[in-house]
């Protein structure tokens, strides 16, 4: 979770974890995976694929568990 708080920070300028809102981070998962689609992404990974297969998932599981902590799922939702 420290990954996920710490680009969020950079991104937002938000350096208290409390003020890190739902959108933030739905922002965050938005970004991630349209940057597959970026024409530079070729500049970092071998393929769009390997991409989403590696450093996306990885970033994208880090992203959900800090969802969950912050904003836990409510019963029968």
């Amino acid at each position: 979770m420290h990954w996920s708080v710490s680009r969020i920070a950079l991104h937002t300028g938000i350096f208290d974890v409390t003020a890190i809102t739902n959108d933030h981070i739905v922002e965050a998962l938005e970004a991630i995976r349209h940057f597959a689609e970026h024409p530079d992404l070729e500049r970092f990974y071998p393929s769009p694929q390997r991409y989403r297969d590696g450093a996306a998932k990885n970033w994208i599981t880090h992203l959900h568990q800090l969802q969950v902590v912050l904003y836990p799922p409510r019963p029968g939702r």
